[in-house]
């Protein structure tokens, strides 16, 4: 029993994840986490999980555009997001300067957001030189 949780109930979640399930893996995990909201090992699924759920969300938004793409650009910010808050700054500039980059039509928040993941993927002198871009076409 891990935190007041059988053991058999927590591993289909995992398991689900590992094997790319992810619709059924965000199934049982919500299922999980509505039955067992103040177990400790719930709060720690909820915590530590959170990297695996990240995971969980990219897949998800991944299939969508796989099959329907994205047609708003908030839409594209909370994927450009999730990325981010899995350190994947080359990832998310490779989809920012892709076809779904179109989605962003004003210029110099698209030039902010390549800056940001720029200095945060490391490339600080192209994070300047974008950042000075968009000094200019203040």
């Amino acid at each position: 029993m891990a935190g007041g949780i059988p053991e058999r109930r927590v591993r289909p979640v995992w398991d689900a994840i590992d094997s790319r399930q992810l619709k059924n893996a965000l199934k049982l995990s919500t299922a999980l986490l509505s039955k067992y909201p103040n177990s400790s090992y719930a709060l720690v699924f909820c915590g530590n999980g959170g990297e695996k759920l990240l995971q969980l969300a990219e897949g998800l938004l991944k299939k969508h555009i796989a099959s329907h793409s994205l047609h708003e650009p908030e839409a594209l910010i909370v994927y450009i997001s999730l990325l981010e808050q899995q350190a994947k700054y080359r990832d998310a500039l490779e989809v920012l300067s892709g076809n779904l980059g179109s989605l962003i039509m004003i210029e110099v928040d698209k030039l902010r957001i390549q800056g940001r993941l720029l200095a945060w993927a490391g490339d600080y002198d192209e994070a300047a030189n974008i950042f000075q871009k968009v000094l200019k076409l203040w």
